[in-house]
């Protein structure tokens, strides 16, 4: 009986413990303590590169901070040999180059995939790596949506749950847009 007594306990403290994302409440009416899932908005975030200035310093760096004050870094590398000389790229059109899009949020997971571009259209995306710091890895993938679109997308299975990423790369007006949802 002690063992049940203390299991039940265990339960109850246990069921009050408030984890991140997560909110708690308070009904008079009702004599259990829970934990509700908060129906919160995913936080997403627009990164923009410009074509010329990463072809310029071949790679460019981007950081924000989301709302749980988390440190997300979008990076895009251009590969550093060209099909076409620099002297014939418009600023409004791409280099027929590589690029490596990379994704980190912090401590969490990172990311990684490349995309040709050829008239700046995407001609392929490729190389799809992820990187967990917790959690286990579960439906990954890196699909080309469109000649201006390509999106990887996984899953992070956390003990309390599964976070689902999206990172899409758009081409488009001579930048390259990135939009995470972490």
């Amino acid at each position: 009986m002690n063992s049940i007594l203390s299991l039940l306990n265990l339960f109850l403290v246990f069921q009050s413990i408030v984890f991140p994302g997560e909110k708690t409440y308070e009904n008079p009416e009702t004599l259990n303590i829970g934990i509700e899932q908060a129906n919160m908005e995913v936080q997403t975030e627009n990164v923009e590169f410009l074509i010329e200035d990463i072809n310029e310093a071949g790679s460019l760096t981007k950081r924000y901070m989301d709302e749980d004050n988390i440190l997300h870094t979008v990076q895009i590398e251009a590969s550093p040999t060209s099909d076409i000389s620099s002297s014939n790229i418009s600023l409004t059109r791409l280099a027929n180059k590589t690029y490596t899009i990379r994704y980190i949020k912090d401590a969490s997971a990172s990311s990684s995939f490349k995309i040709d571009i050829l008239s700046n259209k995407i001609q392929r995306a490729h190389s799809s790596s992820v990187t967990l710091y917790k959690g286990t890895l579960s439906d990954s993938k890196l699909v080309r949506i469109s000649s201006t679109k390509a999106q990887q997308t996984f899953n992070q299975k956390l003990l309390f749950g599964t976070r689902k990423y999206s990172i899409t790369a758009t081409v488009s007006n001579g930048k390259i847009v990135v939009h995470a949802i972490p």
